[in-house]
């Protein structure tokens, strides 16, 4: 698998994540997300450590 890396074609798909697909085929994608540390917040979860 090679692609051409460079900062074009992403997609945003919610505020602060973004989407590109890399290669695809017949039988399946490779895709990369690039998240925006900014606008995620940390979530507090009762019964994780």
């Amino acid at each position: 698998m090679f692609y051409k890396r460079d900062t074009k074609g992403y997609r945003e798909v919610l505020p602060g994540i973004k989407l590109k697909t890399l290669v695809y085929g017949q039988k399946g994608a490779f895709a990369k997300v690039s998240l925006d540390g900014n606008y995620l917040r940390r979530i507090n979860v009762p019964h994780s450590s």
